[in-house]
């Protein structure tokens, strides 16, 4: 169902020394894509699968598709933003100029270009209707895919143009013209987004400006030098996570769903690693749309960009329309995933202790630094006397302490 959608078809908007991964998600788009029918204008009866008014999955008609900010728990963020009509598979890309860009036959993004304040499209200047805040897709050219299925991109403006594909939101839509018997391929689009941990390790020297001292009272000034060493980040855990959705767009006459069976779902990332898809063995879709989580882990291996690929296969049945699925496969390319890191153990405190008395506080680095300080011991009123001074680094995440220590003697003389 199209609750699905705001979960499912919200594309997310996330550099190792090896791993060339894009980080960062400035410009992306937050919440969910929706398409719907607009009763104010249009009328009823032409959302023939999903919510009227609200969101929608299959049309009656190429003019009765609106963007929508969508559901309040869903919505995108404040922001400007552009849509674009696409053609379904394989590798989507919303800029003017591509080749499965429907929109741009007939005007440019900045045409199509909307703000959005708190979950409504509150300003549209371009010469498509808009009304009850929502905007008319009309005019876009027809899709190629016999199914009569398009997608529709959401992308933000925040970072100007041409937008990076990963960070726009995605959702497909149907057109349902005419009640024949017919069957037709499944279309799946998907998102994605990575983590990794930035990890730090850290070394701690200590040196001395002498060894002893001797003299007759008073106190004797010692230099200390402590150095505290910090390593560049490995990056490990690197995890991709996402939710990839199948799109059924066989339906009856009535505009109820048309199950299609024996449907598995692969992820593939384009450094050969497989991603495990939950649940998406031999299945059947039963729903206008299907949503299913997919996780790849992997270790740090040479490799530049970073792409994922979902493909969606089926096995020739008859549907209970009475047509003729044939055997077929759709895919959807999610190229530059976007990768946010957490660090570990970027910084540390490094504390001196003089004979298991005296604390003093250095410092807290967030890299390689040397401190330079002095310590007065006291003159024993006989003989000699040995002071153990130890300084101590502690890493501000794991907290795994490291020592180094000098002793030194002082006697009267």
């Amino acid at each position: 169902m199209r609750s699905h959608r705001s979960l499912a078809l919200a594309l997310s908007m996330f550099t190792l020394a090896v791993v060339a991964l894009i980080p960062g998600s400035a410009g992306a788009v937050t919440g969910a894509a929706f398409t719907t029918t607009n009763t104010a204008a249009d009328g009823t009866g032409h959302c023939k699968n999903g919510n009227e008014d609200i969101n929608c999955n299959i049309y009656d008609g190429k003019q009765f598709v609106w963007l929508n900010g969508g559901p309040n728990v869903a919505y995108v963020g404040d922001g400007t933003y552009f849509f674009a009509v696409l053609a379904p598979g394989g590798q989507a890309n919303p800029n003017d100029g591509t080749p499965k860009n429907l929109s741009d036959d007939f005007d440019a993004y900045t045409n199509r270009t909307f703000t959005v304040t708190g979950g409504t499209i509150t300003a549209y200047g371009g010469t498509h209707d808009f009304n009850n805040n929502k905007i008319r897709l009309m005019p876009y050219a027809d899709t190629p895919n016999p199914g009569g299925v398009y997608i529709l991109a959401i992308c933000s403006l925040q970072n100007g143009t041409p937008v990076t594909p990963s960070k726009c939101k995605y959702d497909a839509f149907k057109i349902q013209e005419g009640n024949a018997p017919s069957a037709f391929d499944l279309t799946v689009v998907k998102d994605a987004s990575g983590t990794y941990d930035k990890i730090y390790s850290w070394g701690i020297t200590k040196d001395v400006d002498r060894n002893s001292a001797t003299q007759p009272s008073g106190s004797a000034a010692f230099q200390y030098t402590v150095k505290a060493t910090r390593s560049a980040a490995q990056k490990t855990n690197i995890v991709v996570v996402g939710t990839i959705t199948v799109f059924n767009p066989n339906v009856d006459a009535n505009g109820d769903t048309i199950p299609v069976e024996h449907v598995t779902v692969t992820d593939h990332l384009s450094n050969d690693v497989d991603c495990v898809v939950d649940d998406a063995v031999d299945v059947t879709i039963s729903t206008a749309e299907a949503s299913f989580s997919y996780r790849c882990e992997f270790d740090l291996i040479s490799y530049g960009q970073l792409n994922n690929s979902v493909t969606v296969t089926w096995e020739a049945q008859t549907l209970s329309n009475g047509a003729e699925l044939p055997a077929g496969s759709a895919n959807f390319i999610f190229t530059k995933i976007p990768f946010t890191f957490t660090k570990i153990d970027a910084c540390a405190k490094i504390t001196d202790v003089l004979d298991a008395g005296t604390t003093k506080k250095l410092g807290t680095p967030c890299g390689t630094k040397t401190f330079v300080y002095s310590r007065s011991i006291h003159v024993p009123t006989s003989g000699c006397a040995e002071h153990t001074n130890v300084a101590t680094l502690e890493p501000k995440t794991t907290g795994v302490k490291q020592t180094a220590s000098k002793t030194v003697t002082v006697c009267k003389g």
